[in-house]
This record gives structure tokens, C-alpha cells and sequence, in this order.
């Protein structure tokens, strides 16, 4: 690890702990707060310290729910583009930012291919009450369909799996189509497709500062193959629980 960035951890209070394992993430955050997002820790020093104003989030749900830069958003005053493909989730979202003219919402599934592309997802299910586990069920989706009978195992009083198709755009036609080439963050959370959607992003001159996505799902083939791109572009990682936090060289210089 490099030592401006060790410096970075300590003065925010967080630990890193070496990774036993013989892959290529080789450090690992331990968490002094139930989160299991390095963002939430450490987005907000760099936001301040390089001026960091832009944002593109693809998967963002509700906007709540687990959400790294809802904190960041209305406390910076960033400016960007959230990305939901799910009706109920998106409804939510735009909800929650009406009147909001630095944020926009897009329905809109992000993928290697234009066109339209198939999402599972559970129905929900019509009870007066339901437990926070079906609420959060409720919002899922996946183009995996296999990745949904996986939470099924783990997540008890989920609906049926059914299938909706939605409208996809590749992330070239999404930034041309937002005017927001070159965003400060990416924040990915799309439930086994993280690292097609991060595959996808520039790397040059005006690389991101932050990347975040969901590593959980992917497999290790994959992750090898998205984070050694990065990699030679000159991010370095932070892994915790779920993401990983991949921070450009220019802002951990």
C-alpha cells in the first residue's frame, strides 16, 4: 500500500489488514462501523480535499437503501446521474430527489449492447406487513436469473422470480447522452454485472478519481481481470465486505 494512502486511513480512523489470500486485491478495510462500504469512509476527505463534483451511479435502487453517496450528494452538493432500470426503485428515487436539479434519473438498464435486456427480479408480495428482508427482496433484480435463486437460499418470504424487459444503453451512449463525459465517481451496484458496466469506463486523461463496484458476485476470474485493468491505469483498491473502493493515483499521490 502506498503511504499516502496508509496516511489517509489512519487519519480517518479505519485499519487495513492484509489479504491472506493469494489473489490480487491485497489489502483489505476493517471496518469500524457497520457499513460494509469503504466509500462512506473515505469519499467524503477526497470530495473535499480535490474538489471532486460529478457522479455516475448505475444500479442506485431506492437511493436509500445501502446507498454509498446519499450522504455525499446533498452535503457537497454533487452534481450527476443516477441509473435505476427497475420501475418501482426508480420511482422512489425520483421521488426522493424531485427538486433537485443537480441529480438526473435515468430508467434505463446500462449494458454491453443497446437494445432492450432481460431483468429477474421477485414479485412482491401484497400483505399488510412484511419484514425488512422482503422489502429489501422487493428491490432486487438481476440479468442473472440464476444470481436470484442463489438470495432465494439465503432470503426467506421472497415472491416468485419473474422476468421484465427493459430499455439498455451501453456507457458510452449514457455519458453522450447526459453531457457528463468525464465523471469525478462511478459508484456500480447492478447484482453480478459490476464488472461489465466498469469494463466499459474511460481510463484516460480523465479517469474517474473513485470507482466503486460490487465485487461479491462476480468471481474471481472476473474480478482479476476488471481490477488488473484498473490497475495498470494506476487505481489501488481497498476491499471491503461487499465492494471494493478503486482510487485513482491522482488523488492518493
Amino acid at each position: 500500500m502506498t503511504r499516502p494512502l496508509n496516511k489517509l486511513l489512519n487519519r480517518l480512523g479505519l485499519h487495513v489488514i492484509k489479504n491472506e489470500d493469494p489473489g490480487k486485491i491485497p489489502w483489505v478495510l476493517k471496518n469500524l462501523d457497520t457499513s460494509p462500504s469503504a466509500f462512506r469512509w473515505i469519499a467524503p476527505e477526497l470530495i473535499r480535499r480535490h474538489n471532486l463534483k460529478t457522479f455516475f451511479q448505475v444500479g442506485a435502487n431506492d437511493g436509500q437503501c445501502g446507498d454509498p453517496i446519499e450522504g455525499c450528494i446533498e452535503a457537497f452538493g454533487l452534481q450527476g446521474v443516477m441509473v435505476e432500470p427497475q420501475p418501482k426503485p426508480c420511482a422512489l428515487l425520483k421521488e426522493k430527489y424531485a427538486g433537485n436539479d443537480r441529480v438526473a434519473i435515468d430508467q434505463v438498464a446500462v449494458s454491453e449492447k443497446e437494445g432492450f435486456i432481460t431483468l429477474y427480479h421477485f414479485a412482491p408480495e401484497h400483505i399488510a406487513t412484511r419484514s425488512a428482508v422482503q422489502v429489501k427482496a422487493d428491490l432486487l433484480a438481476s440479468t442473472d436469473r440464476g444470481h436470484l435463486e442463489k438470495m432465494r437460499q439465503v432470503m426467506e418470504g421472497t415472491g416468485e422470480i419473474q422476468e421484465m424487459k427493459v430499455p439498455a444503453l451501453t456507457w458510452k451512449s449514457l455519458i453522450h447522452k447526459h453531457s457528463l463525459p468525464a465523471p469525478d465517481m462511478v459508484i456500480v451496484d447492478t447484482e453480478g454485472m459490476d464488472d461489465t458496466i466498469v469494463n466499459q469506463v474511460g481510463l484516460g486523461d480523465n479517469a474517474p478519481a473513485l470507482i466503486q463496484f460490487e465485487h461479491l458476485h462476480i468471481g474471481a476470474e472476473r474480478l482479476e481481470a476488471c481490477t488488473g485493468r484498473l490497475r495498470k491505469a494506476g487505481y489501488r483498491f481497498i476491499m471491503s465486505e461487499y465492494d471494493i473502493l478503486c482510487l485513482h493515483k491522482k488523488v492518493i499521490a
